[in-house]
């Protein structure tokens, strides 16, 4: 099993930052990835941990 992660900022908000990740989660499942967990780092940054 190999893990990946990676940031993901916005600074315009909490809502963006969702939309932000949903994005990143996407386009990493589209190449086979399957989202494990998020950590979110203060409201303006998240921590993303994908699979394979």
């Amino acid at each position: 099993m190999f893990y990946q992660s990676d940031v993901v900022e916005c600074s315009a908000g909490v809502e963006e930052l969702a939309k932000a990740i949903e994005k990143k989660a996407e386009k990493m499942l589209n190449k086979g990835y399957n989202l494990v967990t998020v950590s979110m780092v203060g409201t303006d940054k998240a921590i993303l941990v994908f699979k394979i």
